[in-house]
């Protein structure tokens, strides 16, 4: 799905959008492993793409089916192609979150499992956003992402609202200067 519309950078990936390739910030991935009461393991992938009118997040690739070996080596496959700095893993299992570490080889972050009811409000909220001063989308979804464009399973919302509220979190946050370090240090 994503032959041609992906390439491979020195710092990354780069995504074919609007007629040229645009280097891409922030790759990240969420993954839900599955419970009794939702058995699909689901895994979307997402970034931010710098454009000359402001910030875009895109999430162009994803995963869906039974949480087995061969699922899981799909999806280290994509993370990898992907070339994916983060994930978040969706799971209270303690023996399982560090077995899904060890196989898949990226850096992992483990949010547990609760209930969230507002997911869908969330996600409606997310598409009404646009850039500031235009009418553009602030987040795109590619047709690749079959599954998060129906957005029916609930897992697959959560797991689209855990990977853009890491992105407005981390957006919001300010670069602190070390306390030691006053406006003269150096070479004042």
């Amino acid at each position: 799905e994503l032959t041609g519309k992906i390439k491979h950078v020195g710092a990354g990936i780069a995504l074919k959008h609007e007629g040229k390739f645009r280097l891409c910030h922030l790759t990240m991935a969420c993954l839900f492993l599955g419970t009794d009461d939702h058995s699909n393991a689901y895994c979307v992938v997402g970034t931010k793409m710098e454009m000359k009118d402001g910030i875009e997040y895109h999430l162009f690739d994803e995963a869906i089916g039974r949480m087995s070996p061969e699922f899981m080596s799909e999806v280290k496959e994509m993370l990898h192609q992907d070339m994916v700095e983060r994930l978040i893993v969706v799971s209270n299992d303690e023996d399982l979150r560090s077995r899904i570490k060890k196989e898949l080889g990226v850096r992992v972050m483990f949010e547990d499992e609760k209930r969230r009811n507002n997911a869908s409000v969330i996600m409606r909220e997310w598409f009404s956003r646009n850039k500031p001063g235009s009418d553009k989308a602030l987040l795109r979804l590619w047709g690749g992402c079959k599954e998060a464009v129906k957005s029916n399973y609930p897992p697959v919302r959560d797991c689209m609202v855990r990977l853009l509220d890491f992105y407005d979190k981390r957006s919001r946050k300010k670069a602190a200067r070390p306390a030691g370090i006053g406006g003269r240090a150096g070479y004042g």
